[in-house]
């Protein structure tokens, strides 16, 4: 996850300056104690097809063999529902813009075919307001609410709120409300990647159930939207919005997390991620393939008689 300095809660924060911290952590969650929200919810929106890859980064698995993350992660080993899948070595592509820098966005084959769900890229960009649920491999929060004073010291008096680091990364899912949209969001100066983003602040007050916040390392993992009763794949998280001086591996009410707007780049990334053939069987069409069922079953039925 690639954290910038946050002066207030808008796309305007961000700064030229971007540090670019280790990839090791993910999702923090506000509720309980944190630990929680590790297998998926009743109301699934598709926790198994968010998945870890090798370096403890994430990935979503859109289904028919493709995997999306974001590009600084790149094609890794990944491991969806308990299973260890490789890349498919020259798969992989980075996605485009029409001009100038290319998006925080990766697509690439894995060697085999998970038994998951295709998922249902999202056509239309969310909108202020609306729920989200995203998922991906984070540390687990230590139990207790740390503070912090305006020199980033841990002593009174309190300005801000947050946690620290505790146990190892888990994957967990947890909820925000979208806060912005339809802002190009480029880190690096001058611009490495320039992203079609949305934004979800981490709210002390007034938050979603289970509100959270991504952090450093949570680059990849899949953020999701329930329209007209069906799941819908909104975002990758790629980036995160912090205080000036924060410290590092802390979540703190007040930041935010960004997500490239898969509505956005819905149209390239069908076109770079069509259907992969079946090991061992012919390329062929569906109208081909429905003959050769046609042919089997003639051939069954003149055996038995």
């Amino acid at each position: 996850m690639l954290p910038v300095h946050l002066r207030r809660r808008s796309f305007a924060a961000f700064v030229a300056a971007v540090l670019f911290a280790s990839a090791t952590r993910g999702v923090v969650i506000s509720s309980g104690d944190g630990s929680g929200n590790t297998t998926a919810p009743a109301d699934d929106f598709g926790f198994a097809n968010v998945g870890v890859t090798d370096i403890n980064l994430s990935g979503v698995y859109l289904g028919r063999g493709w995997v999306l993350t974001a590009s600084h992660v790149g094609a890794r080993p990944i491991t969806l529902a308990g299973v260890t899948y490789q890349p498919v070595a020259g798969s992989g592509v980075q996605l485009a813009n029409s001009s100038g820098a290319p998006p925080d966005l990766y697509v690439y084959r894995i060697d085999g075919f998970p038994n998951l769900p295709n998922l249902v890229l999202s056509s239309a960009t969310p909108s202020v307001g609306e729920s989200v649920s995203c998922a991906g491999n984070g540390w687990t929060r230590q139990a207790t609410l740390s503070t912090w004073n305006t020199s980033w010291q841990e002593a009174p008096p309190p300005v801000y709120h947050g946690f620290k680091p505790g146990a190892a990364s888990t994957k967990r899912w947890g909820t925000n409300l979208v806060a912005a949209s339809g802002s190009d969001v480029s880190i690096g100066d001058p611009a490495q990647t320039t992203t079609r983003a949305i934004e979800m602040i981490f709210d002390e007050l007034g938050g979603t159930t289970h509100e959270l916040q991504a952090v450093v390392g949570d680059s990849g993992g899949g953020c999701f939207a329930k329209r007209s009763g069906a799941w819908e794949l909104v975002g990758v998280m790629f980036a995160i919005l912090v205080f000036p001086d924060q410290p590092v591996n802390t979540a703190v009410y007040g930041n935010a997390t960004i997500a490239a707007d898969l509505a956005f780049y819905r149209t390239q990334i069908q076109t770079l991620t069509p259907a992969a053939s079946v090991p061992g069987l012919p390329a062929i069409g569906g109208a081909a393939l429905a003959m050769l069922f046609v042919f089997a079953a003639r051939r069954a039925r003149a055996a038995r008689s």
